[in-house]
């Protein structure tokens, strides 16, 4: 399944910027990863049967503890210095 990167929302952002702290390509190990350790599926097996909002939905709903949103609070703590 091909996907078009669109911006869906600001994910991790709490304010109006427009930024995102992750790129889906860039960082898609620890999005996979990060899916893993929450909801307890593979994203790399469950690809061809899942649509785009779902993917975007579990993404932006990651917890604190995840290694996506450690990844994601790191960059913007160091953009922000």
């Amino acid at each position: 399944m091909k996907f078009r990167l669109k911006k869906w929302r600001n994910d991790f952002t709490k304010s109006r910027n427009s930024e995102l702290w992750y790129d889906i390509n860039d960082d898609w190990g620890t999005i996979a990863s990060s899916l893993k350790a929450q909801y307890g599926y593979s994203v790399r097996e469950k690809i061809e049967t899942m649509n785009w909002g779902e993917l975007v939905d579990d993404i932006s709903n990651l917890m604190e503890d995840t290694p996506l949103r450690k990844v994601s609070t790191n960059k913007s703590r160091r953009r922000q210095r």
